[in-house]
């Protein structure tokens, strides 16, 4: 079973008053890790930086973000040569409704997760892929 820490402390649960439980206010990003390093993490860490802007939330900074993956990867019982890291910011515990107030306290949670290598086939004679047709919602504040 995989851990979950915040403030590099493992965690046993999120309050059910949590925005990101009740409302899906958040984001999550989900990084490979090759030989025990994050893979792309500038790129991550910029997507994550925009997200949050867009939605008004707090992010911690890079490297307290970055010292925390690696926080993860090492308190957790997975190969840190080849694995995946789950970081999910949400908007906080707050009160009910869509609205929020700006004082909310972000909630931060990462954890790292087994990953499987793919087949070496899969470099050498490559994969099957499709176009989806499936068009993609806008949302209006974005």
């Amino acid at each position: 079973m995989a851990r979950w820490f915040s403030d590099k402390r493992p965690i046993e649960h999120v309050p059910v008053t949590d925005r990101g439980l009740q409302y899906g206010d958040g984001l999550f990003e989900t990084i490979a890790i090759r030989e025990g390093t994050p893979r792309l993490w500038p790129l991550h860490y910029a997507r994550l930086a925009r997200g949050c802007a867009a939605l008004a939330i707090s992010l911690p900074g890079e490297d307290e973000l970055s010292g925390s993956i690696e926080h993860a990867i090492a308190a957790s019982a997975v190969p840190k040569e080849h694995c995946l890291v789950k970081v999910i910011v949400t908007a906080g515990s707050g009160e009910r409704g869509y609205g929020r107030s700006a004082s909310t306290t972000p909630t931060v949670l990462y954890g790292a997760f087994e990953s499987m290598p793919l087949p070496a086939s899969y470099y050498h004679e490559g994969v099957e892929t499709m176009i989806c047709r499936t068009r993609l919602a806008t949302h209006s504040a974005t």
